[in-house]
């Protein structure tokens, strides 16, 4: 299994298969068979997977693009989790409110009536 690390680079990586910046004017213009071979020696080198540095088979594409994905999931779950929380302290501090008002409400006013609620 890909490293913590590793696992946000999976996705990014995996999108720039697709995405070749073209070269400059001044530069030779290269082959897709030598832009894919960069692809897949930088695949390796990044992630430690590949029979070889010349391609990239659709086990190892396909296992890096998982282990994105868990990645999303993970970073996706603890996002739900802070927001969770924080909607619980928020219900915390409505109710904390909600006494202190129902205690202002209930206070006599100076001529003995008991204040109403708008």
């Amino acid at each position: 299994m890909l490293g913590r690390d590793l696992r946000g680079m999976a996705l990014f990586f995996l999108l720039a298969l697709f995405v070749s910046p073209l070269p400059a004017r001044q530069q030779e213009p290269r082959s897709v068979k030598e832009i894919l071979k960069s692809f897949a020696e930088d695949f390796r080198a990044a992630f430690g997977v590949g029979e070889s540095e010349r391609m990239i088979s659709t086990v190892d594409a396909q296992g890096v693009a998982f282990a994105a994905i868990q990645g999303l999931n993970a970073k996706f779950d603890a996002a739900i989790a802070e927001r969770d929380a924080r909607i619980v302290k928020q219900d915390q501090e409505i109710a904390e409110l909600r006494r202190a008002v129902e205690v202002l409400l209930t206070r006599t006013s100076p001529d003995g009536r008991v204040a109403e609620r708008r």
